[in-house]
């Protein structure tokens, strides 16, 4: 057993694909949630050559099982290594799923073999399940709405010390990390709403998968008053433009919400499982 390196990756995503039979990734993005991450923790990313592999990150006191895939024997061996790596790490809980760059926010119970071993392993199930919610991008359209009092654009160059400034005020330096991706689609795959200049909403999509909307996020006090909403849809609307016949929306909060404005509905549903570790 050793750390994974860049030259895995071919190879690590092809046993991903083969195990993970309900999803599917390809080398880019495998790269990108192990060796883009900010948090990125190389002892916590493991390969048996050719046969398995555990890909996780240590924030903070947390560690998080970002995915795993073994040939048959060999899962609780490549686990038990990884979690005394993050022992050594000042790991005292470890998450299934999540975390920022995540494969997955946390476990489907579909995969009802991974649901047992993790069980077996110590793994105990938190209450509380997150949702995707998807919609049909074939029969959707939208045209581009103005609010009065609003400027809504797609995010530019100049905005990026605007937009660190509003996501850190008002979101997360994680929300912040995932939006900046957009830089690296051409167009930039965001769209933001200004008053006076300020920047008050975004709306980001094509960054953490492809055909995946999100984050997005408006200033409290800006709330319900329809400006969120109009970049969800312009945001829709790029991705079919793009060539996607359906749209992601993860790790959904506001179910009902995105119900109402634009018909998604409920894609997968994620358990959260987690273990304590005496360190």
């Amino acid at each position: 057993m050793r750390l994974m390196k860049e030259e895995d990756v071919n190879w690590v995503t092809e046993l991903l694909n083969r195990k993970l039979y309900l999803d599917h990734f390809t080398p880019g993005q495998v790269y990108a949630r192990v060796f883009d991450d900010s948090s990125y923790t190389p002892s916590l990313n493991l390969v048996e050559e050719g046969k398995a592999v555990i890909l996780g990150v240590k924030r903070g006191e947390i560690a998080h099982i970002k995915a795993i895939a073994s040939e048959k024997g060999l899962g609780s061996y490549i686990l038990k290594e990884w979690e005394k790596n993050a022992e050594k790490l000042g790991v005292r809980e470890i998450q299934v799923g999540g975390g920022l760059w995540y494969f997955f926010p946390g476990l489907d119970p579909r995969y009802t073999e991974a649901l047992c071993f993790f069980f077996k392993q110590g793994y105990t199930r938190t209450p509380g399940d997150d949702v995707d919610m998807s919609l049909d991008l074939q029969s959707f359209q939208h045209e581009p709405r103005e609010i009065p009092g609003v400027v809504l654009r797609r995010l530019e160059e100049r905005d990026k010390e605007a937009l660190k400034k509003f996501m850190l005020e008002n979101f997360s330096e994680g929300w912040l990390e995932e939006t900046l991706a957009a830089y690296k689609n051409d167009p930039i795959s965001c769209h933001i709403a200004e008053v006076d200049g300020e920047v008050i909403a975004f709306a980001a999509y094509e960054v953490t998968n492809p055909g995946y909307f999100g984050p997005t996020g408006t200033k409290e006090a800006m709330r319900r008053r329809g400006i969120g909403g109009e970049l969800l849809r312009r945001s829709l609307m790029d991705l079919k433009k793009l060539g996607y016949k359906k749209a992601i929306i993860p790790w959904v909060g506001p179910i009902c919400y995105y119900w109402r404005s634009v018909g998604a509905k409920i894609h997968r549903v994620y358990w959260h499982l987690h273990k304590v570790l005496q360190v």
